[in-house]
């Protein structure tokens, strides 16, 4: 098919995030679904039915081509969920399983 382009499914947003076209979904989610186990578009897919292939094709060779990028926002995502999670307090229940010895 000469002169012809497929067509590009990832956008970059006013702050800089690339997102999946025409959805509300970043890049980001599914290059996390990846590092968690998911492997292939296939599956991806069934995980994401809204999604089409092309949509997830499209990211995952954002994330690829980027990998090093993402991989530290995710790193840093995970790094600051856990930081605020140490920070709450303890509910009562979570008090509970502490005193009993089944809670660090």
């Amino acid at each position: 098919m000469t002169g012809t382009m497929a067509q590009n499914h990832v956008t970059i947003d006013e702050h800089g995030i690339p997102r999946i076209a025409g959805t509300r979904f970043k890049v980001i989610h599914l290059a996390a679904a990846v590092r968690s186990g998911v492997e292939s578009p296939h599956d991806l897919h069934q995980a994401y039915p809204q999604l089409t292939m092309a949509q997830i094709c499209s990211a995952l060779a954002y994330y690829y081509d980027h990998q090093a990028e993402m991989d530290s926002r995710i790193n840093a995502e995970v790094d600051l969920a856990s930081a605020e999670r140490l920070a709450e307090p303890m509910s009562p229940g979570q008090t509970k399983l502490r005193e009993m010895g089944l809670r660090p």
